[in-house]
Formats: C-alpha cells, structure tokens, sequence
C-alpha cells in the first residue's frame, strides 16, 4: 500500500497498489475499509500536519466554546448526577425493602428452603436485591395463602408441586443472567422428572424454567433473564406420549408402497421438500400424502436421503433478510394451500457463525406461524460431547426451545449416543435446555450407516450385514470331527456388542476408502431406547424409518404396546447367529466366538448360517472342506496370551540434546528418543548417542497431506530404511494416526494406517532385521465415543481396526502414549477404567496389550507426568487437571510406572516424556512441555534418584 498511513513530509498523494500481498490475500469484505482509506488519501485530500505538542496544559480546553459546547456540556452534568443519584437512591430502596442485594463481593442469595439465586457481576446492570418469602406446600396445595391462592388454582394438572412455594419480590433493576438451583426433596429417587417452574402474577400464569439435575448436588438448574414473582419445584406427571413417524413421499402421485404402520400414529412428517435457492421450497407437493385421521406436517430440509447436507442454501438463507423473509413466506403459502396445522424445519450443518442468525430466523418465523394458528417444529441434530459438555455447535437450543412449539432432537443424525451411557446425560442436559414437554426424541427405525464425515443414513438389516462378508471356516481344510472357528471374510473391525442399547456395532473402510460405522438395530434395541426414554416424560417419539418396507411387524408391535404402556410385557430375546452344518447346530452373538464340530466323514458341507431376531435372515457363507489329510488343528488358545515375566525391559527418554546423558545413564536409562520430520535424517544425534552408550529410538512423522499417497508411503518408508542402516535401533512409525492432527480428516482408520505401517516393516526389515518397527502412539481420548468421527478415532477402536487388518505381523511392539495422568499409576480409576483409560496406567497398559492378543509387547513411547513446580504463572488452564502435581509425585510416579511395566511382563521399553525441556507457556491454552521434564528450572532431577532405585533393583 502507498503512504496513506504513513505518508512522507512532502504531502505527495498516495497510491493504492493491489500487487502487494497484503492487500491481495485479504478477503473482499476486509479490503473495504482500506480502498476506503485509500481513496480518502489521493490526490483531492492532503494530509493534515501533526499538531505541535503544548508546552503546558491549557486551562482553557475544559471550556466549551460555542452554546451548543455548553448545552452539551450541562447535559452530561445532569446525566452524571442523575446517574449517581439513581444508584444511591436504588440502594437505599434495597435496603429499606429489607432485600439482600447483590454486588461484587455477594453475587448468590440463598432461601431458607435451599433455593439459591446466583448472579454474575458482569451480568448487574446496577443495584438489584431480592425478598423472599416461603409459604409451606400444605398451604400453597389447600389455597390458605392469600398470596399463591391464584398460583395454586392456576398450576397445571400434569405438575404436582414438590416443595414449597417460594415468593419473590424484586428491588431496583432486574439483570441480564440469573441461574436458579432448587435442592430435590430428600428420598426424591426419580430426579430427571422435576423441573422448575415460575410464577407471574402479573399475568396469573405458570412458565417452564429448567430441569437440567446437577447429580453431585441433587439441585434442578434453571437459567432465567429475570427472575418470576414465584417459583417451586414440580413433578412432571407422564402424559400421553405422541408418537408420530417420518414417511417419504410416495414414488408417485397415484401411489406408492403399502407397508405396516401403528395404530396409534399422532402426528406424521411428510419428508420430500427442500430448502432451495433464494427461500423457495423446492419438491412435489403433491405427492406429500399420509395416513388418514393423523396430524400431518410437512418437513422441509436441506439434506438427503444419503445424509448429504447443503450448508451453502443454509448459509445463503441466513445472509440474506430477503431470502429469510421470501422462505417464511413460502412456508406459510405452503400451509395455507395445504390446510396443515404446522410445519417442520430440519436444516443440518449450521455454523457456529450462524448461531445467532438462526435463532432468530426461528422466532420470526414462529411469530409469524403462531399468529396464525399454526405451529413451528425445528429439528436438532442430537449434539456430541466434548471434554464432559454437550456441544450442540450453531444451534442455540434454549433459544429455540423458547420461540417454537415443538423441537425434536434428532438422535438418528449421533447414533452413538444410543449406544452408551451418554443417554441419561444427553436428557438430563436436554431438558434444561428444553421443556420436556415441548421435546420430542427421534430415533431410526431401521440399522444406521455413518461415515466418517458424519453422513448418516438408515440401511435395512440386510444391508447392515453385508459388509461382514461371509461366514467360513479359519481353516481352508480340517480333519474329520474337529472343533472348527469361523470367521468373516470382510475387512471388519472387531464386532462389539452394547449392553445399553442392545445393538452391535463395527466399522470397515469402503472402495473409495471412507471409513464407514454400521450399528445393527433390531426390534429389541427399539424397545430398549423407547424404555430409556420412557422415564422423562417427554411429549413424544418420532420414529425415522419404520414407513420402509424392510421394517418388520414386531416393530409396529412394540410401538402400539410403548404408547398402550405395555412395553414391559413384551418379551424379545437377544439377536444370535445360528449355525447348521449337516445336522449339527450352534448359537452365538455375533461379537462372540462362532465354533461348530466339523462331520465326521470326508466331504464339502455347506454353511448354513442365519441371523435370527424377530425374523430370520439368511447370512452368505463359504463351505467347510472336510478330510483326512487336513494338518490338525491346535487346541483353541485363549484370547490373550499370558504376560511374559523374562520380557526384557529397558528405559529411556525423549530428550532435546545429549546434554544430560550422565543424569539419564544413572538413572537406569539405555535408551534415547528423538522426532524426525519429513526426509530428515538425525546422523549427528545418531553418532552422539551411540558414542554416549545409548541406543536411539527415533519419532519418524511424516506429511499429513500426502500419507495416503501410495508413491509416497514408498518413499517414506525406504528413508526410514535408510534410518535403520545409518544405525536407529528402533523406529516410531509416525505419530498419533488417530488424530487429524497427523493424518487426514475423515480417513483416519486403522486399516488405512496398518498399510503405511507395513511398507515400513518391510523396508526398515529388509536392511536391518535388528531395528525395532513400534506402531505409532496414539491420542488416547474417550471424545470419540468409543467408535471413529470425522476428526479422530477412540484409540482402542483404532486398535481394532488395526488387528483386523493383520497389523500384529508388521511390528515389534504396540506404540503407546500416556501423559495425560494425575494420579499413581497403579491407581484403576474404578469402575469407569474403560471410560477413563487415558488418565490410568494400568487400564490403558493392559487394554493396548490385548489389543492384540497378546502377541506383541507395548512400548510406552511417550509416559510423563507434567508439575507446574518451579514455573511461575501457575498451570495452564488446558493442564489443570494436573494442577495438584508436585514435583515429588512426579518422581514417584515415574518410578512406579517403571516398576509396574517391569513386571507386568507386557511392557518391552518405556520413555519418560521428557528430559530436558524448557518450554513453559503459561495462560489458558498454554504449553508446559517443561513441566513434563525430569531435569527441573533449578537443575535438579528428584525423578532420576527414584528411577534410579528402581532400575538397580533388578
């Protein structure tokens, strides 16, 4: 750019150059302000001269000079006082009203009966104070107090009150955030049916204020921008719940498919309209049909059948106030042709941008709809967790919730969430957010198939198990009367069953190699989430699916008998895998060991096996070839080979130089660890470390971008051959494969690693047979659900996938990284060790040791434990889960993870993370690399003395 921000003395005119990087890089909407600026500093504008600094203050400059200056400046003086004036008189009022106000030392008030008022600071917009009075619940139910008569005669039938009623008299301004908590009733077991209600006198009704239940405190939470005239805790009494379904559009106008439906269908959504360009609604209109007698409401979405979502009609929707007021009035068009009582909204993929714009859009179009007679739904996609919240991202659910009538939360769009305990932790969040009974859950009707990039779709149970190939027997051929294992062909991961929801679950990489997730729904997982869901007391269930014609009739049975309240009675057995070979029969789930005994004569028998639910499905398979010159088949080993107490263990670590090699050696230490970007080659490092005496344990990391280039994994691999010959005796391949930090978003799988892994065993062998081949570690983390996402994999799922994939043969030993603890290592963690194994030793140790049966060894690459010690500006806020670690139990525990792994006779090597390091960045996302090291700020090294006892104990 030209001198328009720095002219030279002369005054020359300045020049707008879009050559420069700077302006050209920059989006359109920032380079206005600067041609702005730019034209403002051309030719027809010179620059003003710099005033001179004034050698002392002028008296003078507090005057104003002209009348509209004194008029001004005698508004300001009366402003000021008044402003003053206003805050003393509003304390005093708080004061003589006998309120207790709240300020910057007291920001909560609390009842006598528990109920606490807490208020922000920030969120005082000048004195406020609270008087509350407590009238007993046998008063408030008989209708003796005067003051809650009108409230008690006005409470709805579905609520019973639960505690006394609290009136509340406000003093001075109200505030901007006020978070209510109500303490549950003592023996009060079924918690996730209260909820807290408000009063208003002023217009005599009764409103939903929260029922999120905080269990550590047995509190129901409310959030509410001012505070009601009264409030109390209430039960909400089940109603009659509105089950409705989803139904495609007929294939034609004249008709379609005829297939089982519930007698009791409410409500029907009719799917086959879109969002399209400029607010129009695009489909055929008159193909939307439904069921005779029900509540039909068209759905209009910006999504497919396949799960593929069109974020740029959403986006272009919200950007524009033409486009969003063209939209609402196609919409309410389209109701007013069609004589339907609402609409549904189910638009996917909202920005975290766009949250702001989205709920508004949703209460202008409310409004609109409303003042019509007609109703709003808007569906959510179900939200993920992420660090222990629930991240819903654009969409502002309590926003929503306010301004709709309805709001269904899509569990159809997170399928995992059925699969695990989040379900209680989803609801309980949801209906703080949300008025259970404007809240509808949907769930799938049929199997669900999501890919990596969250892509969702509803597959038939037909679909949901080809993918695992056929059915045949481990061995090609086999003797006479053997006990034989079968096997599926298809390049699965292990099969798991979950006991939550009743569902199998596995994943494979498909031709285009996206990874894919298959949860096998039948009718009993169906009737275990209606169960889940049955104690919240919502309004109703949609069911996604059940207008296809791969649906079953138990499914439509199980449905009237949820809505008829007979679930309970109906009785379903556990999906099993049935077997026949020549007469001979055997069961087993299909994440079990499938074993039949082979005919006792010579002979190709064919493999009959079926997967039996509520119907039977006839599942491919290749024959079992009998004979008697078949190689005996060993005995079945067990799952996980036994531990091995001669394994050879040896200790190490990471160090940034070879400064400290005599603190390291003492320390019982054989070994050094490095990282290696790219095509670097560490020769000097090499050289230091085997003339210090130790051996040298390289971190290779390579190109993210480019790892799934089959040219280059080849060429990768023979430099790390090259590695091995200049002298590395053991090899890292890459870092942390799990993550999209390290590998490509929405491909990342174990399947897809495994072949990188082996192209590097097979170079790195080929020239040094010695060199040890250690899998990359990965990011331990449960944020995945236990399965794969678009940006990462559950480490052990990953494992899984590795194991499927035959990736035992390609390595010496099972990489591992584990820095995320803040207890001692032989602590479990309980009965949450599986939810919780990155933050403990021995779950983790040993759920990587059996990954793969046993067969190979782990190697605990990176193992430290970061104390904030000797640094100055506490720990980071992203570390303060290790806030409590000093640098005495960082030595303690290092030992103890030496010893543990020592003679767990699983553990091959162990690498402290770190040595030397000296980067500390403190703040809330800082970096504390130097935390982790035994070499401390001081010098000292407390860690070697305890490894030391440790490793000389042998």
């Amino acid at each position: 750019m030209g001198s328009a921000e720095g002219g030279d003395s002369k005054g020359e005119s300045a020049s707008l150059d879009v050559s420069q990087p700077s302006f050209a890089d920059s989006p359109v909407l920032d380079r206005i302000p600067k041609l702005w600026n730019s034209f403002n500093t051309g030719a027809s504008r010179k620059r003003k001269p710099p005033r001179p600094t004034l050698a002392k203050p002028r008296t003078t400059l507090l005057l104003p000079r002209t009348s509209l200056g004194w008029i001004k400046m005698v508004g300001s003086a009366v402003g000021a006082v008044t402003l003053v004036a206003s805050a003393l008189f509003g304390v005093r009022y708080v004061s003589d009203n006998g309120c207790e106000d709240f300020g910057m030392e007291r920001q909560t008030v609390v009842s006598p009966e528990g109920l606490s008022i807490n208020i922000k600071p920030e969120a005082l917009l000048g004195s406020f104070g609270v008087r509350l009075n407590s009238i007993k619940l046998t008063d408030f139910k008989s209708g003796n107090s005067t003051e809650a008569a009108a409230a008690s005669a006005a409470l709805p039938k579905a609520l019973t009150p639960a505690s006394n009623f609290i009136s509340v008299k406000t003093c001075s301004a109200n505030s901007r955030a006020i978070t209510l908590r109500m303490p549950a009733p003592a023996g009060e077991a079924a918690l996730n049916k209260l909820d807290l209600y408000g009063w208003d006198a002023q217009s005599r009704t009764w409103s939903w204020v929260g029922g999120e239940v905080d269990p550590a405190t047995r509190e129901i939470v409310g959030r509410v921008k001012a505070i009601p005239s009264g409030l109390m805790l209430v039960r909400t009494n089940a109603t009659q719940p509105i089950f409705s379904i989803e139904m495609a559009p007929k294939a034609s106008s004249s008709g379609g498919a005829d297939v089982p439906l519930p007698t009791v269908i409410g409500e029907v959504s009719i799917s086959g309209l879109y969002l399209g360009d400029v607010g129009a609604i695009a489909g055929d209109h008159s193909r939307l049909q439904a069921p005779v007698g029900a509540r039909v409401m068209p759905v209009i979405r910006n999504w497919g059948a396949s799960g593929e979502t069109n974020r740029r009609l959403l986006r272009d929707l919200l950007s524009s106030e033409a486009s969003r007021d063209s939209h609402m009035f196609n919409l309410v068009t389209l109701l007013d042709a069609g004589k339907y009582p609402g609409v549904e909204i189910d638009y996917r993929g909202l920005d975290l941008k766009q949250r702001e714009q989205f709920a508004s859009f949703v209460e202008q179009l409310a409004g609109q709809l409303q003042s019509r007679n007609k109703t709003l739904t808007v569906a959510i996609p179900a939200p993920i967790l992420v660090a222990d919240k629930w991240d819903v991202g654009g969409y502002d659910i309590a926003a929503i919730g306010r301004a709709a009538n309805y709001v269904k939360l899509d569990l159809s769009a997170n399928p995992g969430v059925l699969t695990s305990a989040q379900l209680d932790s989803l609801l309980n969040w949801s209906a703080g957010q949300i008025n259970r009974y404007k809240l509808q859950v949907v769930l799938p009707a049929q199997s669900v198939q999501q890919d990596a990039y969250g892509a969702t779709r509803l597959i038939g149970l037909d679909d949901a198990l080809a993918p695992l190939g056929a059915l045949e027997p481990e061995q090609a051929l086999v003797q006479p009367g053997a006990r034989v294992r079968l096997t599926w062909k298809g390049n699965v991961s292990a099969i798991k069953f979950d006991e939550a929801s009743q569902t199998y679950r596995y994943s494979y990489v498909d031709t285009r190699g996206i990874q894919q997730t298959v949860w096998i729904n039948t009718a009993l997982s169906l009737k275990r989430s209606l169960e889940r869901l049955s104690g919240y007391n919502l309004r109703g269930i949609t069911l996604r699916g059940l207008d296809s014609a791969s649906s079953n009739e138990d499914v439509v049975h199980i449905v009237n008998d949820f809505v008829g309240r007979r679930l309970t009675q109906t009785k379903l057995s556990v999906p099993e895998l049935s077997v026949a070979v020549s007469g001979a029969v055997a069961s087993a789930r299909l994440d079990g060991v499938i074993e039949i005994d082979a005919p006792k004569e010579p002979g190709d028998y064919p493999i009959l096996p079926t997967f039996k639910t509520s119907r039977s499905i006839i599942v491919a398979s290749n024959p079992l070839r009998v004979s008697k010159d078949a190689p005996a088949i060993a005995p079945t080993a067990t799952p996980v080979k036994p531990a091995n107490p001669s394994l050879a263990f040896e200790l190490g670590g990471h160090a940034r130089n070879l400064d400290h090699v005599a603190q390291m050696k003492s320390s019982g230490m054989s070994w050094v660890r490095t990282s290696v970007d790219g095509f670097a080659m560490p020769e000097a490092f090499i050289q230091q470390a085997r003339a210090a005496g130790l051996k040298v344990l390289v971190e290779a990391r390579g190109d993210r971008a480019r790892v799934l280039d089959e040219a280059y994994q080849s060429e990768w691999a023979n430099h790390l051959a090259k590695m091995a010959q200049a002298g590395v005796d053991a090899i890292e391949v890459w870092d942390e494969p799990n993550y999209e930090g390290s590998w490509p978003s929405g491909k990342i799988n174990g399947a897809a690693y495994t072949e990188l892994l082996k192209k590097a065993y097979m170079a790195i062998k080929s020239v040094n047979s010695k060199t040890l081949v250690i899998s990359g570690g990965l990011v331990a983390s449960e944020v995945f659900g236990g399965g794969c996402a678009q940006n990462g994999c559950d480490d052990v799922m990953f494992l899984s996938q590795m194991a499927s994939a035959g990736a035992q043969q390609y390595m010496d030993c099972v990489g591992a990284h584990y820095t995320a603890g803040f207890t001692a290592p032989g602590a479990s963690g309980g009965a949450s060790t599986y939810n919780y194994r990155s933050l403990y030793y021995v779950p983790m140790r040993d759920l990587y040791y059996q990954a793969f049966g046993g067969a190979k060894p782990v190697c605990f690459t990176e193992l430290g434990f970061v104390s904030a010690d000797g640094f100055s500006g506490g720990m980071p806020g992203n570390f303060a889960w290790a806030s409590s670690t000093s640098i005495s139990h960082q030595a303690q525990w290092l030992a103890e993870s030496a010893k543990l792994s020592r003679e767990s006779g699983k553990v091959r090597m162990m690498m402290v993370w770190n040595i030397d390091s000296t980067l500390w960045v403190s703040g809330v996302s800082g970096d504390p690399q130097a935390g982790y090291a035994m070499i401390r700020p001081d010098g000292s090294c407390p860690a070697c003395e305890a490894l030391r006892g440790v490793m000389t104990s042998q």
